[in-house]
């Protein structure tokens, strides 16, 4: 969301002119937030895969179970997660940096290579529900070619690196829960569960 600061700049800029604010996936649903916040100070947006609602049924149903596991871990107190991004980073950096080492991660066959487990992290279809819709990849590869089709892997790496280390599970909850079909959300969170 655009900060007091930055407006400012902008109405200096372009005096009268409304901006347009955008944003990709998390960036997207802070975009929409935004507006929906402050309506008559925006001119538009520019949303790149921001879902926050969807009717298919197997979606649906996928996101039903990730809801209900978020409301559970901030009904006992677990307001945000510093693994899974951590994960995510691990798996990258590992591939960067010894792309033909043996990858020290559980989960993957023997014998996968660092490089070959981080293009199945993010070409191959999981094989249970573990992401938002069916078939969900991040980009377009091959695990038996170990290679991506369209990516720039020395950007994706350092679009990755630059992650931050945790997430909010109350904002991932919005957005499993929307996806889950609700229609209502709770991103905003009190002193003590940020402290």
């Amino acid at each position: 969301m655009m900060s007091f600061l930055s407006v400012s700049k902008i109405e200096a800029a372009h005096p009268g002119q409304k901006p347009v604010v955008g944003g990709l996936s998390l960036g997207s649903i802070a975009s929409i937030a935004t507006i929906n916040a402050h309506p008559s100070d925006y001119a538009g947006a520019i949303l790149i895969e921001g879902t926050l609602y969807d009717e298919n049924t197997d979606v649906r149903n996928i996101n039903a179970n990730f809801c209900a596991g978020f409301n559970d871990l901030l009904a006992n107190g677990v307001f945000f997660d510093a693994q899974g991004i951590q994960g995510f980073k691990l798996i990258s950096h590992l591939a960067d940096v010894d792309p033909t080492g043996p990858t020290p991660l559980p989960g993957f066959p023997a014998g996968f290579t660092n490089h070959r487990a981080w293009v199945a992290a993010l070409s191959a279809p999981p094989l249970s529900p573990t992401t938002p819709r069916p078939g969900y990849q991040f980009l377009a590869g091959s695990v038996a070619e170990d290679r991506f089709f369209f990516a720039n892997e020395s950007l994706i790496h350092a679009s990755i690196a630059e992650f931050v280390d945790y997430v909010a599970n109350r904002t991932i909850r919005d957005v499993s829960c929307g996806l889950a079909g609700e229609r209502t959300f709770q991103t905003t969170c009190t002193t003590s569960q940020v402290l």
